[in-house]
């Protein structure tokens, strides 16, 4: 009896625990898809402004989010990537990776967004966010959520490992950088923060549609993005998947080389 008992507390509280994932996902399946930005309003002190030229796309996939933003303005580019949660009519989003234009930051940061559903997406308010010159802000972002269209192999967010070039017989390892990409429901996005000779940062990012082409073959046409070789070009990628979890992808350059990215999927354990 000791024993029988001793099983059924086992299998309840595995059962309890499936229920709580599963509510717990439920929640964040409120808010995942793909968003637009329409427009930034900046409200402070000595502060009154909207911003609608910024080119801003955001994914929420899974327990991951990300956004990359560009704004041809001021050739301005940054991207985010971190973890979400949600309750109620609020989003925190734990940001654990920033890059804008020469600065990069790796200290997760906090932010509780009040989130207003609308017809056609979503209105987040951030309502305390210090400025550039320390001022304290009001940050409100209207999105519109884009056509999901149908899913890739490679679903997910993504950080890259490794990356090298192929020419001919002769393979050269190339420096690491940091660099994040998503795919979801026909949509992609990528930011990376690259040092380049001088020990600078740049920040650049890309978004765009992603459709499965062949087998192991996808399409990637730019929609926007900091570099002008990307914004309204095709590009034809080759992958394969290594499990579920890693997968590496190539492209044939106009010289015949081929540049080869490895990415492994982002695991919320290793954060």
């Amino acid at each position: 009896m000791k024993r029988l008992f001793a099983v059924l507390s086992v299998l309840s509280l595995a059962i309890l625990l499936v229920n709580c994932k599963s509510a717990e996902q439920k929640k964040r399946d409120q808010m995942a898809g793909i968003y637009r930005m329409m427009y930034q309003s900046f409200k402070g002190e000595s502060l009154d402004t909207t911003i609608t030229t910024g080119q801003q796309l955001k994914i929420f996939s899974g327990e991951y989010m990300m956004y990359t933003r560009f704004n041809p303005v001021d050739s301005s580019s940054s991207f985010g990537i971190g973890t979400y949660n949600t309750e109620k009519d609020t989003v925190t989003e734990h940001i654990m990776f920033t890059a804008a234009d020469s600065v990069t930051n790796a200290t997760t940061r906090t932010y509780s967004l009040i989130i207003k559903k609308t017809d056609s997406g979503y209105i987040q308010v951030i309502p305390r966010i210090e400025g550039n010159n320390g001022d304290v802000l009001e940050l409100t972002e209207e999105y519109n959520e884009e056509d999901p269209g149908e899913e890739t192999p490679l679903e997910g967010i993504w950080h890259l490992k490794k990356r090298y070039t192929i020419n001919g017989t002769d393979t050269t390892m190339l420096p690491a950088w940091n660099q994040y990409k998503a795919y979801q429901n026909n949509h992609f996005l990528w930011g990376n923060a690259i040092e380049d000779s001088t020990g600078r940062i740049r920040t650049a990012i890309g978004f765009g549609h992603a459709t499965v082409t062949g087998d192991g073959m996808i399409k990637e046409s730019g929609i926007a993005s900091s570099l002008k070789e990307v914004a309204g070009n095709d590009f034809d990628i080759k992958y394969t998947m290594d499990g579920k979890d890693k997968f590496t992808q190539h492209i044939t350059n106009d010289d015949g080389s081929i540049s080869v990215e490895v990415y492994e999927r982002l695991n919320k354990n290793k954060i």
